[in-house]
């Protein structure tokens, strides 16, 4: 499906430390896919963005 590839799109932006790319793509796949095991590895993507950024952030 559309959704897979923008998960591994954005394992390789979090892979490559680009972690906003990361991010964006992961609420991205989120929109297409929420119900799914992927969903679940997408917000706990979203939820360890968040916490880097907000640690390297001050």
């Amino acid at each position: 499906t559309y959704a897979d590839p923008v998960f591994n799109l954005a394992r390789l932006e979090f892979d490559g430390g680009n972690m906003a790319e990361a991010r964006r793509l992961w609420v991205r796949y989120l929109e297409l896919d929420a119900e799914s095991e992927w969903a679940r590895l997408a917000q706990k993507g979203i939820q360890f963005v968040d916490l880097h950024m907000a640690r390297t952030a001050g």
